[in-house]
């Protein structure tokens, strides 16, 4: 398994197609899935599971864009 160090980690982040995907992509998504949910309310639609499923869906891609390095040697370290 391929462990970057904090270094490498950074170098990552700041790449410019890293930041493309966090800050342009992922959050559009998360904007996206926003709208759908709105849209959806608005209409009478929202039972619990489908708003728990766009909720959940926001909340994980809100995570993933500010993974640290901490965080995930974290995760990592309670796998092993």
């Amino acid at each position: 398994m391929i462990k970057p160090t904090p270094e490498q980690f950074e170098e990552w982040r700041s790449h410019p197609v890293t930041q493309w995907l966090l800050d342009k992509f992922l959050v559009a998504e998360m904007l996206r899935t926003r709208e759908a949910f709105q849209d959806r309310a608005w209409e009478g639609q929202i039972d619990a599971v489908t708003h728990a499923t766009h909720r959940e869906r926001c909340d994980t891609l809100e995570w993933i864009c500010g993974l640290d390095i901490e965080t995930i040697e974290e995760t990592l370290e309670k796998q092993e």
